[in-house]
């Protein structure tokens, strides 16, 4: 037989699991990496105090940053695939769906073979 706990019971046994669950996160989480949040946050605060808007040069950055990647990527990849990639592509996809078809056979002649009664209804 089950015990019926209280609402107020059942609460108190979350907000314990909850209060053990923030605790052994805080105990992994080193000291530094506490203080630079806590720098950070309290940065961030005073900034949006006085009233300067530091979104629009950090968005300006990031997207520089992308664009950048984006020049590498297409350096680096050639901004394509070569004829020899798209050869050996198609040659898999052709082995590939020839095996699915012979499979496909397979199964259907085990499913005969298995089930002889099913198939003389």
């Amino acid at each position: 037989m089950e015990k019926k706990t209280t609402p107020k019971r059942r609460s108190t046994r979350t907000s314990n699991l909850n209060n053990d669950i923030q605790k052994r996160s805080m105990e992994a989480v080193p000291r530094w990496a506490l203080a630079v949040c806590a720098v950070i946050l309290v940065m961030s605060f005073a900034i949006r105090q006085i009233g300067l808007d530091i979104t629009t040069p950090i968005n300006r950055i990031m997207s520089a940053h992308a664009v950048r990647i984006e020049a590498e990527s297409r350096q680096i990849g050639g901004g394509g695939a070569s004829s020899i990639e798209v050869s050996e592509l198609q040659e898999k996809v052709h082995i590939l769906t020839h095996q699915h078809t012979s499979f496909e056979t397979r199964i259907e002649k085990l499913e005969h073979w298995s089930h002889p009664a099913a198939k003389k209804k």
